[in-house]
């Protein structure tokens, strides 16, 4: 199905993907303008949003999604000067601002242990997730709960019990 046209048309940017969104960063205007500003495009509502600029100009640069956010580097400026910095855009739980932590559902479950494990102020010793999550069952309702729900469900269990869903 077609796709709306971004605000600022642009070629030589970095372009990432999370989730339902297309962020595009950067790259040059039809002036040969180099472009600090980044665009948001929403695959469901089939529309894009400014999101918040680069505080370089920056074209023909790299982006990718890692966990706390996306990350744009390298690159060349107006002046076809090569670039070694680097920007950061977290990625928050919805909309998009700087320095907020992803959403704990994208968290694996290692990281969503550890942070129920924080909470207990617990170190855990046990080798396996399944032992893990045992011992905090355990822990918090007296009882595990073994063979009753999959494994990220019980985590799911773990995590309201705290307020961390």
């Amino acid at each position: 199905s077609p796709v709306a046209p971004m605000s600022t048309a642009r070629n030589g940017f970095a372009a990432a993907a999370v989730g339902d969104t297309v962020y595009v960063f950067g790259g040059e205007d039809g002036n040969r303008k180099c472009l600090s500003s980044a665009e948001a495009y929403n695959i469901c509502t089939r529309t894009w949003s400014h999101v918040a600029s680069m505080s370089t100009a920056r074209l023909a640069c790299a982006a990718a999604v890692a966990r706390d956010g996306i990350y744009v580097v390298g690159g060349a400026d107006g002046n076809n000067n090569k670039l070694s910095s680097a920007e950061a855009l977290s990625l928050p739980r919805s909309g998009m601002s700087p320095f907020n932590t992803p959403s704990q559902k994208k968290l694996n479950a290692v990281e969503r242990l550890k942070r129920i494990e924080a909470e207990l102020s617990l170190t855990s010793v046990q080798p396996t997730i399944l032992n893990r999550i045992n011992y905090l069952e355990e822990q918090m309702f007296g009882e595990s709960k073994n063979g009753t729900g999959s494994l990220n469900d019980r985590i799911s269990n773990l995590e309201k019990e705290f307020g961390l869903d």
